[in-house]
């Protein structure tokens, strides 16, 4: 900087003027290279100090500074991570554009309305159908296992109600039964026994099988996956509440009409489902197909007489008394009893 000192006493007004014009010089400088440094990410250097200028070279504090070729090159390198990685990112973009676009569609399965679903006991498909459970699926899958052999259901009047005894076959096999089924099976028949009778001495165990077959079905079926199942089951309980007469029908026997008829008690067709088979058999065949029944059996005034009363008593009477067990009495102040 001038030494202000240097000019004599009688030139000190140059003096001033010479060190004013240094300052704005210098302070010039200054500005050019924070506004280069932040431009071009140049870090601002504090410690060196700027070369001499001439007081004529006409630097003002307001004009603009061209980046020298090592500027270019610094400010390339600051900005090649952010190139590099949109290039990256538009390379995985294309890359999976092409492979969704080069994937063979997926195969369209024609599903048969009139056939159960795939793997669903009737008890799963009204949990899907419902998207909750319910002791009517309980009621459902017992009686889809008494038509498959696995267990018979007995019914017998008492003075108030009626008293339900379920009795597996001693030559039983648990191969053609689901696992939900088999989880039942295991919890109601526990140590080997071959009757359960659905009564208030057996509340405990009726409850604690219902808790274990809810958690079993909220394991299987996630709700995420639910959507994908409840079409399937959606066409087959639409083919099973149908009015209207259908080319199939002509075909639909004593079998066809038992293979479905758990289902039927599942998915709220029941009714419909009997009455379609009723028209193709004849009144006088479904009241006999009725009576001579070998999976379930009443006692007294409670012998099946026609289709009505089977899907009554095994849909919601059945239904009932599941749910009448499955529940924790109360005790004492509201407290739970047992």
């Amino acid at each position: 900087m001038l030494n202000i000192l240097a000019y004599p006493s009688g030139d000190c007004r140059q003096g001033c003027l010479a060190l004013s014009r240094e300052v704005r010089i210098t302070l010039a400088r200054v500005a050019n290279r924070k506004q280069r440094s932040a431009c071009w990410g140049e870090p601002l250097a504090t410690t060196q100090r700027p070369q001499p200028v001439a007081a004529d070279a006409g630097i003002g504090v307001n004009q603009a500074c061209e980046p020298c070729d090592g500027d270019v090159a610094m400010g390339l390198w600051l900005w090649l991570p952010v190139i590099l990685a949109l290039s990256g990112f538009v390379g995985w973009w294309r890359w999976r554009k092409r492979a969704s676009n080069n994937a063979p569609a997926q195969a369209t399965v024609e599903i048969d309305p009139s056939q159960p679903p795939a793997d669903l006991s009737p008890g799963s498909a009204r949990y899907v159908f419902r998207g909750a459970y319910d002791a009517r699926c309980i009621a459902a899958d017992l009686v889809d296992m008494a038509i498959r052999g696995y267990l018979q259901i007995g019914r017998e009047a008492r003075v108030v109600g009626f008293r339900w005894r379920l009795q597996r076959q001693p030559e039983a096999s648990d191969d053609g039964l689901t696992p939900t089924q088999r989880a039942l099976a295991d919890r109601l028949f526990a140590r080997g026994a071959h009757v359960f009778e659905l009564t208030e001495n057996n509340a405990r165990r009726m409850a604690h099988a219902c808790e274990g077959y809810e958690e079993m079905l909220d394991a299987l079926f996630p709700a995420r996956d639910m959507q994908q199942r409840r079409s399937q089951v959606s066409a087959f309980a639409a083919y099973l509440a149908s009015d209207v007469p259908l080319e199939s029908d002509s075909a639909l026997d004593a079998d066809g009409y038992q293979s479905r008829f758990a289902y039927a008690l599942a998915l709220d067709a029941s009714t419909a489902w009997s009455e379609r088979f009723t028209r193709c058999v004849g009144a006088d065949a479904a009241s006999v197909f009725a009576s001579r029944l070998r999976w379930y059996h009443g006692s007294g005034s409670q012998v099946l007489s026609d289709l009505h009363e089977l899907e009554q008593a095994l849909g919601q009477q059945l239904s009932e008394q599941i749910a009448t067990l499955a529940k924790p009495p109360q005790g004492m102040f509201g407290l739970p009893g047992r």
